[in-house]
């Protein structure tokens, strides 16, 4: 059986102010309602607070409407039951919604048990949401960067990607950091700085790079996108940490879903650069816990492959890094 409510609320929400309609009374006769409005402001918030404690009101309803509902959640939640209802499933028929309207017929239906309310998150998986999501921003947006070097690349007339299937690999980096500050190089010499089975393709290079275009205008653009690149994997390597610092409390948890089939932890995903330098997955989504590695995965210091053939770690826009293929992947010494 539904539920019925002799004293309940309901709340339309907005950005600036909320209506709050309260219905009392008992079901054998038409309820009493009493609308107010109040600003959304903590100290507002905490005054509608008190008017439904005074009025004996412990169970409101209102519409997750954006990010506005948050603010009220914070401080309703404390003291009083809040349901917060998905708006597909409460949503006015057209030409009836005003503010008042709402906030009673969200109180009606609650009155009379028809609202299903949505999962509220805890305070700490809201967090970790907040990571995993900005961290997702934060790989695409370095991928943009690294596909706008490579377009102005192709504008200069620099083919090396037809060559190198990573760009940004090593034996990329190489070249690419020779081209924007020796410029006098001949095909040959930026050639001859491939690395490890890419030597075999020299003269394919050295062909990739004969008769390029590249002047300053398009040297200073690659370079202020190595510039942001270098800043957004510093970034993503510190909130992976961050995310990594997060899942300490939940480590049974993690333990748990890697008894899962098809949930794995990356170090058995996809080969030796994965296992190296951990971290968090790249390839994760944004919201599977089971694919965030904890703290103790985390690599620090420089690898082997940090340093080219004089023993001198190699640099791009002053800073010292690895590969710039993908988030996890670069070690930056910043």
């Amino acid at each position: 059986m539904k539920k019925f409510l002799e004293v309940c609320a309901g709340i339309d929400v907005g950005k600036r102010e909320i209506a709050v309609t309260i219905l009392s009374g008992s079901p054998a006769v038409e309820p009493t309602a009493e609308t107010r409005t109040f600003d959304t402001t903590a100290t507002a918030l905490a005054g509608c607070l008190q008017w439904l404690l005074g009025k004996h009101c412990t169970t409101v309803v209102m519409e997750s409407t954006g990010s506005y509902w948050i603010p009220v959640w914070n401080v309703l939640s404390e003291s009083v039951a809040v349901i917060v209802a998905n708006p597909d499933h409460v949503k006015a028929r057209r030409g009836e919604k005003t503010d008042p309207a709402d906030s009673r017929r969200l109180a009606e239906r609650l009155r009379v048990g028809e609202v299903r309310g949505s999962f509220i998150p805890t305070k700490r998986i809201v967090e970790l949401r907040d990571l995993t999501r900005r961290r997702k921003r934060l790989l695409t947006a370095a991928s943009s960067e690294r596909n706008r070097v490579q377009k102005l690349l192709e504008q200069g007339s620099v083919k090396i990607g037809n060559v190198v299937s990573d760009v940004f690999g090593m034996t990329g980096q190489r070249i690419l950091d020779a081209l924007l500050r020796r410029p006098e190089l001949r095909p040959e010499e930026l050639a001859d700085l491939a690395q490890g089975s890419l030597r075999k393709k020299a003269p394919q290079l050295t062909e990739a790079l004969r008769g390029h275009r590249l002047d300053e205008h398009l040297r200073w653009m690659i370079q202020n996108c190595m510039d942001h690149l270098v800043f957004l994997e510093k970034q993503i390597t510190q909130i992976g940490e961050k995310i990594a610092e997060s899942l300490k409390p939940l480590e049974r948890e993690y333990e748990l879903l890697q008894t899962i089939p098809g949930v794995r932890d990356g170090r058995g995903d996809s080969g030796g650069n994965r296992r190296e330098y951990g971290a968090v997955s790249e390839r994760s989504p944004s919201d599977e816990l089971g694919r965030c590695l904890s703290r103790e995965q985390q690599v620090s210091g420089q690898t082997e492959e940090q340093f080219d053939q004089a023993g001198q770690p190699l640099v791009i826009g002053g800073v010292s890094t690895g590969r710039l293929g993908s988030g996890t992947k670069a070690r930056l010494d910043l």
